[in-house]
């Protein structure tokens, strides 16, 4: 389960408002996915750090704790990392996203 109760908590809720949180979880995640992307092929391990903070608010503020913690690792590593660990993380980050993402269409439908 990629999702945790505050998530599931929401939906019980209102189907309607959570299907908003999503979409916006969703434009928000991929934008700053693509910033921390793009600040590291610049090699600005700095903005990496930051697009991988607020990526990791995004996620924990929604209940998708699982991807959040590697997108925490990921702002731990952003300064002093490998290239191949931040490239791994990246790349895991971006599948769990889309992960996650199908979970809470599930859970809406």
């Amino acid at each position: 389960m990629l999702l945790n109760n505050q998530f599931y908590d929401l939906v019980s809720l209102s189907k309607e408002a959570v299907a908003h949180i999503c979409e916006t979880f969703d434009q928000g995640a991929h934008t700053a996915l693509n910033h921390a992307r793009q600040a590291f092929a610049r090699d600005d391990r700095e903005m990496l750090g930051r697009h991988a903070h607020a990526l990791k608010g995004m996620c924990m503020n929604l209940g998708a704790e699982t991807v959040g913690e590697h997108v925490a690792k990921l702002e731990g590593i952003a300064k002093a990392g490998s290239k191949k660990a931040i490239t791994t993380e990246l790349s895991t980050i971006e599948k769990l996203l889309k992960e996650t993402q199908q979970e809470m269409r599930k859970a809406l439908d």
